[in-house]
């Protein structure tokens, strides 16, 4: 019997396992964007970003700034916005942070108009990319629920259906021309 000491092998086994760090999003900037909030100026809009995975404590309440785009970040991230209404919110209700208001008031928390659908980061993008924005709009707000729609926009994804052929076809091209050239 044969008995293999698998010390290297084991660390490669167990880093494939790993998460990603914290604020890992694959590689790219996710935000959210409310294009018509004004249209809405008795409410106040905040994000809540949670997980996937329900151990994750979600992040606190982030108030939408009118014409901001809110960052989604984390291990599979979903964000959900909900809304309430600015009269039933105190300035003792928010803490403001160095670059975000959040919403402390846990009675106020439990109180907010959940809105529907929940947002998840696209699954597919464009080959030359940056930061990915995804722009909603209001379609309602009541009392009974917010409802929000995803503004239709093109992320040039038949750029990928383009450039990667291309560059296929110049590699395949290359290489039978290499070989012309050696007979």
């Amino acid at each position: 019997m044969i008995v293999v000491n698998m010390p290297y092998f084991q660390g490669l086994t167990i880093l494939a396992d790993l998460p990603p760090s914290p604020g890992y999003t694959r590689d790219f900037s996710y935000c959210v964007k409310i294009t018509n909030q004004e249209k809405y100026p008795d409410y106040w809009l905040f994000l809540q970003i949670s997980s996937v995975n329900p151990n994750a404590p979600p992040s606190p309440y982030i108030l939408i700034q009118p014409g901001e785009c809110v960052p989604v970040y984390g291990y599979r991230p979903i964000a959900t916005i909900s809304a309430i209404a600015k009269n039933k919110v105190q300035p003792k209700d928010l803490e403001n942070s160095s670059q975000v208001t959040i919403l402390e008031n846990i009675n106020l928390q439990n109180a907010l108009i959940k809105g529907t659908p929940t947002i998840q980061p696209p699954s597919e993008l464009p080959a030359i990319y940056q930061k990915v924005e995804d722009n909603f709009q209001v379609k309602s707000l009541n009392l009974d629920g917010l409802q929000l729609s995803l503004v239709k926009q093109d992320r040039q994804l038949a750029l990928n259906w383009l450039v990667f052929p291309v560059i296929g076809i110049a590699i395949l091209g290359w290489i039978i021309i290499s070989r012309i050239r050696k007979k």
